[in-house]
């Protein structure tokens, strides 16, 4: 093989592999077909584009930059937080990511964390109300809207979708037990939503 020069070579990077697989395996977004609320109306997911404008959860429309896209394997034995129609004000049953980041809002949040609302990871809200963990079918394709800065967007009319590209420094991100006390008290009088004893 030629080298056109055999004396100079570039420097090494080190490449930290706990790091790079971490990367590669948090997964967030939502699932085709999922409703999102924009200038014109609530559109599938899937069809948005950067330059779509989206009612954001402080009222205002923001520009989509992008959308991210990540693909979850059944052959990788990924799996999807599944969240019945109702259970989060969402019209319809919705699937997100098990990393995915949803906004939670409610006298309950506001009694058990002292904040009006927070952030929590849909796998965190797993075992009550109905919302459960599902294997994933072959491949399924997820979608999660990109903006300039950190954003919440509806999502099925009523749930509260954390953006893509941003890690949150406004809202608090309680642990699984304080989620778990919250979705106690929150679905308490639902003796149909509760899990069933051990």
């Amino acid at each position: 093989m030629y080298i056109p020069n055999q004396t100079a070579f570039t420097a090494a990077e080190k490449i930290i592999l706990d790091t790079v697989l971490q990367v590669k395996t948090m997964l967030t977004g939502m699932s085709a077909g999922t409703k999102i609320e924009t200038e014109n109306g609530w559109r599938n997911v899937q069809d948005l584009r950067a330059g779509d404008r989206v009612f954001t959860y402080d009222g205002g429309l923001r520009e989509l930059i992008g959308m991210e896209h990540n693909v979850v394997s059944a052959a990788l034995g990924h799996s999807l937080v599944h969240v019945p129609g109702g259970v989060l004000s969402n019209c319809d049953d919705t699937y997100v990511a098990p990393d995915q980041l949803l906004l939670l809002e409610s006298h309950f949040v506001e009694r058990e964390t002292g904040r009006p609302n927070v952030l929590v990871q849909a796998r965190d809200l797993c075992g009550l109300g109905g919302i459960s963990t599902v294997p994933v079918e072959n491949q399924t394709q997820l979608f999660a809207p990109i903006f300039a800065q950190q954003e919440i967007v509806w999502a099925n009319s009523g749930m509260l979708f954390h953006s893509a590209n941003a890690t949150s420094n406004f809202f608090a991100q309680p642990g699984k037990s304080q989620v778990q006390a919250i979705l106690q008290d929150m679905f308490a009088d639902h003796d149909d939503l509760m899990p069933l004893a051990a």
